[in-house]
C-alpha cells in the first residue's frame, strides 16, 4: 500500500508540474490554476470519504493488535545525547532547505520577471526534480549503502550545498549576482542546481537514512521518538526558518550573497553534527546489540 501511495504522489507530481508549462503556453491564466486545485481537493476529499466509510478497514483500524510504546516526552529528546544529535541534524537540515528555497526562488523571479514564463520554468523545474529523485531513490540510494555505509549518506548533501554556497560567494563577489551582471547566469545554475540536489537528495537518501537512526533506540521509546522529531522538531523547524528569513530581510543592504554566507555557516554546523551523530549512532548501535546478547 505505501508503495502504491508514493506512486500515486509522484505521478501527481510530475503530471502537474509538467502541465503547468504547457497551460501557460496555451494562455491559461495563473489564477485560474486554482479552480484546479480546488477540484482536485474536492475529488480527494470525496475519496477520503469513500475509504473511511469502508468496514473492513475500519475494523482492522480497531481490532489490530498495536504494541503499547512508552511516552517519552518531548523534552526527553534533549536528556540524550543521541536523540539531541539528531534533533539539532533534522533543525539544520530543514533551515538549509529553506535558505536554498528561498535563494532558488528569489533568483529565479529576477530572471523570469514575467508572471507566466516564471510559472512555466518552476513547473518544468519540478517535474524533471521529482524525476531525478525517483531515479536516485530506485538505482543509486541501494548501491551507495551498500557500498558506503550510512556515514556518506548523512554528509553527502551537506557537502554538495555547501560546496555550491563557497562557489556562489566567490562568484558573485568577482563578477556580481545582479540582473545583467557577467557572473549572474552562472548564480542562477549554480542555485538552481543546490535546489535540485537539496530537495532530490533529502527526499531520495537523507530521510530513508533517518529512519535507520531511529533503529539504535530502544523499542519502548523509537517510535515516539521518531514521531516527535519527524513532526513537532519538524515544523518547529520550519516556522523558525520563517522568522528567521523573515528577519533577515529586514536587514538593510543584505543580498543574495549574505543569505549564502548565512547558509554556508549553517551547512559547516550541519555537517559536524552528522559526524557526531554518526559516531553516536555507532555507539547506540553496539550499547544496544550488547544488552540484547547480553
Amino acid at each position: 500500500l505505501f508503495g502504491i501511495i508514493d506512486t500515486g504522489q509522484i505521478a501527481g507530481i510530475i503530471l502537474s508540474s509538467y502541465a503547468i508549462p504547457v497551460l501557460m503556453s496555451l494562455k491559461f491564466a495563473i489564477l485560474d490554476t486554482l479552480l484546479i486545485c480546488a477540484g482536485s481537493i474536492f475529488a480527494a476529499l470525496i475519496i477520503q470519504f469513500f475509504v473511511s466509510r469502508n468496514p473492513q478497514l475500519t475494523a482492522k483500524a480497531f481490532t489490530g493488535s498495536r504494541k503499547k510504546t512508552k511516552n517519552s516526552g518531548f523534552m526527553q529528546l534533549f536528556k540524550s545525547r543521541y536523540t539531541l544529535l539528531i534533533t539539532f541534524f533534522v533543525v539544520f537540515s530543514v533551515i538549509t532547505a529553506f535558505f536554498v528555497h528561498y535563494s532558488f526562488i528569489s533568483i529565479t523571479k529576477e530572471n523570469y520577471p514575467e508572471s507566466e514564463n516564471f510559472a512555466a520554468f518552476l513547473g518544468a523545474f519540478m517535474g524533471t526534480l521529482t524525476i531525478f529523485t525517483v531515479i536516485i531513490k530506485t538505482f543509486l540510494y541501494g548501491k551507495l549503502m551498500k557500498t558506503y555505509g550510512l556515514k556518506l549518506a548523512l554528509l553527502l548533501t551537506p557537502v554538495l550545498i555547501g560546496i555550491f554556497s563557497a562557489i556562489i560567494l566567490i562568484s558573485g563577489s568577482l563578477y556580481g549576482f545582479s540582473v545583467g551582471a557577467s557572473g549572474f547566469i552562472f548564480i542562477f545554475l549554480l542555485l538552481s542546481l543546490s535546489k535540485l540536489f537539496a530537495k532530490s537528495l533529502k527526499d531520495s537518501i537523507e530521510v530513508p537514512s533517518s529512519k535507520i537512526l531511529y533503529q539504535a533506540l530502544e523499542p519502548d521509546i523509537r517510535y515516539d521518538v521518531q514521531a516527535r522529531i519527524d513532526g513537532t522538531v519538524n515544523e518547529i523547524s520550519a516556522f523558525f526558518s520563517g522568522l528567521f528569513l523573515a528577519g533577515l530581510g529586514l536587514i538593510v543592504g543584505i543580498n543574495l550573497l549574505h543569505y549564502s554566507a548565512v547558509l554556508l555557516i549553517i551547512v559547516i554546523l550541519w555537517f559536524f553534527t552528522g559526524i557526531f551523530l554518526y559516531r553516536a549512532y555507532k555507539d547506540t548501535l553496539f550499547s544496544a546489540l550488547s544488552k540484547s546478547k547480553g
